[in-house]
């Protein structure tokens, strides 16, 4: 894997882990326990999602496999769909869970935002 998409996954993973469980243990106090975990759960499968897909991409580019992406795409989404099955019978469930996934997104654009102030 390159360097600088270890560098990305470091800083991905630094920023979601630290922002993640800081954020759970404030919804653990205003929320609730349960709430809390399936936030964190939500978070942590979108940040293995990114980093597999970061390396699934490389590969694919080094390889010449557009088809394989194709397919590891769809698996990809299928999974994140069964692992949210369980909390579909409890809207607050999976509204944690759903936050949590996109607190990702949040921490990415976070981050952007502080490499182009550093950039300037």
């Amino acid at each position: 894997m390159s360097k600088e998409m270890n560098n990305l996954f470091k800083i991905m993973i630094k920023y979601d882990l630290i922002g993640g469980f800081f954020l759970t243990t404030i919804l653990s106090i205003v929320v609730n326990i349960k709430f809390s975990i399936i936030f964190l759960f939500g978070d942590l499968v979108s940040l293995i999602n990114a980093v597999s897909s970061g390396i699934l991409l490389e590969y694919a580019l080094k390889k010449g496999k557009g088809v394989f992406l194709f397919i590891t795409y769809i698996i990809r989404i299928l999974i994140i769909v069964i692992l949210a099955i369980p909390f579909l019978n409890n809207l607050m469930e999976i509204i944690a869970y759903i936050l949590g996934y996109m607190l990702h997104f949040i921490f990415q654009v976070i981050y952007w935002i502080n490499v182009r102030k550093e950039e300037s």
